[in-house]
Order: structure tokens, then sequence, then C-alpha cells
């Protein structure tokens, strides 16, 4: 007759309370809009781009009106030279947040290194309406 431990049966005890607190905790990874932005800055930080762009979009998914998911996932797509996506989602976050001089300016930098100098020019310019502050920092 097989012996059977007497410890097995409290360790998968305590193993499924524990898979199930870090289910019901969120341990498993991000699960909200701000937690993917959270998670995209560090893989932008960490310069993974490509990651950060997916943790953007998914934040996106979750929360189409994020303007710092946007923003964020514009910075990914101009340092990997897709600039036109950039241009697209800095366009995407100033329409949810038009009142962002930074997202001008941002828009505006990406325009100059496009050698749109005229483009460059309205948008910091329209940062600077926003903030006359904004570059003396």
């Amino acid at each position: 007759m097989p012996t059977r431990c007497a410890g097995a049966g409290v360790l998968l005890k305590v193993t499924v309370l524990f898979l199930l607190f870090a289910l019901l905790s969120g341990c498993g990874g991000p699960s909200t809009s701000a937690q993917y932005v959270d998670l995209a800055g560090e893989q932008f930080n960490d310069e993974e781009f490509a990651n950060a762009i997916d943790s953007c979009s998914e934040a996106i998914a979750l929360d189409p009106s994020n303007a710092d998911a946007y923003m964020l996932r514009a910075f990914s797509y101009t340092l990997l030279r897709r600039y036109d996506d950039g241009l697209s989602d800095l366009a995407e976050a100033i329409s949810l947040a038009p009142n962002r001089a930074d997202l001008y300016l941002y828009r505006s930098q990406i325009h100059a290194a496009l050698g749109q100098t005229a483009k460059a020019a309205d948008d910091r310019d329209r940062a600077l309406k926003l903030d006359p502050n904004l570059l003396s920092n």
C-alpha cells in the first residue's frame, strides 16, 4: 500500500491559496491602462521600444482616452524611426488633451527632424502660447 506524505495535502492547499491571492491581487501583470503605461515607461527607459509600443497599445485598448499612452507610444515609434506613426499618435494625444503644451513641443521636434520647418515652428509657437515658460526649464 502506497504511503502518503501528510505535508503534500497542506502544500497543495498553500499553493492554491497563493495562486488565488496572486490572481486576485494582480500580481500576474498590469491590468489597468495606467499600469500598462507605467510598464511601457520602464520598457522605454530600458530601450525596449517595441515592447513599450505593445504596452502602450494595451493601455489604449483599455482606455482610448489615455493621452499619456499615445504620447509614450509616439516617443517609442520615433526612436524606431517610425515618424509617421509617432506623428499620428501625437495628433491623437493632442485631440484628447489640446491644452498640453508638451504634446505640441514633442510634435514640433518630429517635424523639425523631418525637415518640416513650418510645421515645427507652428507647433512650437502653439506650445509656447499654452505655456510661455515651457522652454525655460
